[in-house]
């Protein structure tokens, strides 16, 4: 799933996880999300990155919100994220695999 911003914007969208039998899966409170983008998946430090718990929750999914700020000094460039689900059992499962994060420019700017 490709996720475009326009640099320095805000944006937020809603992750629906499904379990197998197409049922809707909620969080326990000890779980979370982790949404990440990277240049390069396999080297360095998170240029965003965000912890999603059930305190997110809404119309059956969890909201992820991107500000301004997370955004407002990377490059025009073609970055990767992902999303996985951390239990407290020490599982992890990805949700979303490795997809573009694209950063785009604008004419317009918040004054």
């Amino acid at each position: 799933m490709k996720l475009e911003i326009i640099r320095g914007t805000t944006m937020s969208f809603l992750l629906t996880i499904q379990n197998d039998d197409g049922t809707v899966y909620k969080l326990n409170d000890e779980e979370k999300l982790i949404f990440g983008v990277k240049l390069d998946p396999e080297k360095g430090d998170y240029l965003i990155k965000k912890i999603i718990t059930t305190e997110n929750e809404q119309d059956n999914g969890y909201i992820i919100s991107l500000k301004p700020e997370d955004t407002q000094n990377m490059s025009f460039k073609d970055y990767r994220y992902d999303i996985g689900l951390q239990t407290p059992e020490g599982d992890y499962y990805m949700l979303v695999s490795c997809s573009q994060f694209i950063v785009n420019k604008a004419v317009t700017a918040k004054e």
